[in-house]
């Protein structure tokens, strides 16, 4: 059984010039230069979803592994989740190019989501997650298997109310991205 603290999303990145480093969020990346994620566990099977800019794409893939080519102008993310004993995990790693700063922050409780759970709406918090910097952020509601339910844009300074009666019951999460920052918190739909 693995140990409970990896969950099989622990990794490897692959750079430029074969430049090797623990998977985290990529500062000073280099633009329209190839790169290789390579997870730790290749028996699952994983879900890749890629935002850049405001676009979000579920890649074709289920492997433990990719390799991308980093945009020339813009910063690119994954949320890679997958499935095993303890339940749905799910991780997000960012590659940042020189010209900009980029945070994560996945399941700090620095985004107040009330009630959780929740059947008919949802209420989140910002303000203590997104800088004040941000005047927008871009939110998404995505599933436990990576496929986003829902997308919108917030005013970060106040507090928001979303519907999410429409959604099945079930885990989701909440992915806001401000322009230096990602946040990604867990919620349950009743």
């Amino acid at each position: 059984m693995r140990a409970n603290s990896s969950f099989g999303l622990e990794g490897i990145y692959v750079g430029p010039n074969g430049i090797t480093n623990t998977l985290y969020t990529v500062n000073s990346a280099t633009p329209s230069s190839s790169y290789d994620i390579r997870l730790e566990n290749p028996e699952p099977s994983y879900t890749w979803v890629q935002t850049t800019g405001s676009v979000s794409t579920t890649l074709p893939y289920t492997t433990y592994g990719i390799s991308f080519g980093m945009p020339s102008n813009s910063s690119t993310s994954f949320f890679i989740t997958t499935t095993n004993e303890c339940g749905t995990m799910n991780r997000t790693v960012a590659f940042v190019p020189p010209f900009g700063s980029y945070r994560v922050k996945n399941g700090t409780g620095a985004t107040a989501l009330f009630p959780n759970p929740a059947k008919n709406v949802l209420t989140f918090d910002l303000s203590r997650s997104i800088p004040q910097t941000d005047n927008k952020a871009t939110c998404r509601i995505i599933d436990g298997t990576g496929r986003v339910m829902k997308t919108f844009e917030v005013f970060p300074r106040e507090p928001q109310e979303v519907d999410i009666s429409e959604l099945p019951a079930g885990s989701y999460f909440l992915q806001v991205v401000g322009e230096q920052v990602m946040v990604t918190e867990k919620f349950q739909k009743i």
